[in-house]
């Protein structure tokens, strides 16, 4: 079960409520002690008020922490509070309470004012009622006497409440800096989920692109190769059909190779690959002994290229090759491969119909895969095709600085 956190306000609020009950305490003391030590007060005519005004006070003291929610009380309270305190301190004709009491509301004003201009009045608001209290009570040498004992007193009680201040600023920046490490390491959890999603969702995308490139393709050529032998079977050219089951042999035999290394690159094998320009007239060649279409293969490439945009150019012509065979109805087509300001360029022409591209229909991933493997590889694919004029599909890669300087 989760535990929930304290927050800065509910700590201030805890120091607070133990503040208010010390000063209870100390209040109830001193109107006890008066009363034990001042015979007066216990007259009816000083006790009523007496007792009446120190609740008052007190009350006022616990009310402090909703009075100061409004800045327009806060003048208010100051100005009752001393008010108060010179009566009670008249009618018990107490010097102790002058000390005891305005020691307690100059405390309480400077950690709510601080040093300021106006906690800096209120200070001097109180002193003024205290030496006016005790000039009343006693004479006026008693009042400088009191004034000499005050001074080290009010530097004490001043020191102790910005101090206690500074402290309740520094643990309430603390909680704040712990509540926003808390809320870092939830959104961190929460980025954690959402890498491992995509991730799954990238090498589902991956496994997706490599299964239609080597066992949809494959498939799709020896369904072709196998309504080509029925064909020629039903025009008794036997010797047509078992050319092209011969090439159908071959063209299963490739695919499983092809699957072979797809499980073996999931699986972190390598594999020595052709060049870029021996494995794209490899899969020419194979194009029209299966489909009779002539093709023109022009390069400019060197050897070398990294395996993975050598794979990626191969498996995009693959697909265009593999589409022109079942819907270009081409007569030509035209593969220009160069190399030029450190770009590797791949043109792929037919004379095909052509097709709007605007408007292909789901479930044909082929143009998907091809627009993501040369996303993937850091790259551009560009398809342009009108009714009639043909299709040309356009991939550009970065060549990598390395294989560049070489």
């Amino acid at each position: 079960m989760k535990m929930k956190s304290k927050t800065p306000s509910d700590k201030i609020e805890k120091d607070t409520i133990w503040f208010m009950w010390i000063l209870t305490f100390v209040v109830v003391g001193i109107y006890i002690t008066t009363l034990f030590s001042n015979p007066n007060v216990l007259k009816p005519v000083r006790l009523v008020p007496f007792t009446i005004l120190m609740a008052v006070h007190l009350f006022l003291h616990w009310w402090l922490g909703k009075i100061t929610k409004n800045p327009v009380w806060i003048p208010r309270y100051v100005i009752a509070q001393g008010v108060i305190a010179f009566t009670v301190i008249l009618i018990s004709e107490s010097i102790v309470l002058p000390i005891a009491l305005f020691m307690g509301l100059i405390g309480e004003v400077i950690g709510l004012l601080g040093i300021t201009r106006w906690g800096i009045l209120a200070v001097i608001y109180y002193v003024v009622l205290g030496v006016i209290n005790v000039s009343v009570i006693e004479d006026i040498r008693s009042m400088w006497g009191w004034l000499i004992g005050l001074v080290p007193m009010l530097f004490f009680v001043v020191i102790y409440v910005m101090l206690y201040q500074r402290q309740m600023d520094a643990r309430e920046k603390a909680q704040d800096l712990a509540n926003q490490l808390e809320e870092a390491n939830q959104q961190l959890s929460e980025y954690a989920v959402r890498v491992e999603d995509l991730t799954l969702l990238a090498e589902r995308q991956r496994m997706a692109r490599e299964l239609h490139d080597t066992l949809s393709q494959g498939l799709v050529g020896l369904i072709l190769q196998l309504e080509a032998v029925d064909a020629h079977l039903s025009k008794h050219q036997v010797e047509k059909a078992r050319e092209i089951i011969g090439l159908s042999m071959e063209r299963a035999r490739l695919t499983l190779s092809e699957a072979r290394y797809t499980i073996g690159d999931l699986r972190g094998e390598k594999r020595v690959d052709l060049s870029l320009a021996e494995a794209l007239q490899e899969e020419l060649d194979r194009f029209k002994k299966t489909s009779g279409v002539d093709f023109h293969f022009e390069h400019s490439v060197s050897d070398g290229l990294p395996q993975k945009m050598t794979e990626t150019l191969v498996r995009i012509t693959t697909e265009a090759l593999s589409n022109i065979l079942r819907y270009a109805n081409a007569k030509l087509v035209t593969i220009n491969l160069s190399a030029i300001d450190g770009k590797i360029t791949l043109l792929i022409r037919d004379d095909g119909i052509g097709f709007n591209p605007q408007q292909v229909k789901e479930g044909h991933y082929g143009i998907i895969g091809m627009r993501e493997r040369a996303k993937l590889a850091g790259g551009t694919f560009k398809i342009t095709s009108q009714a009639g004029q043909g299709t040309t599909i356009e991939v550009v890669l970065l060549i990598e600085k390395e294989h560049e300087t070489n």
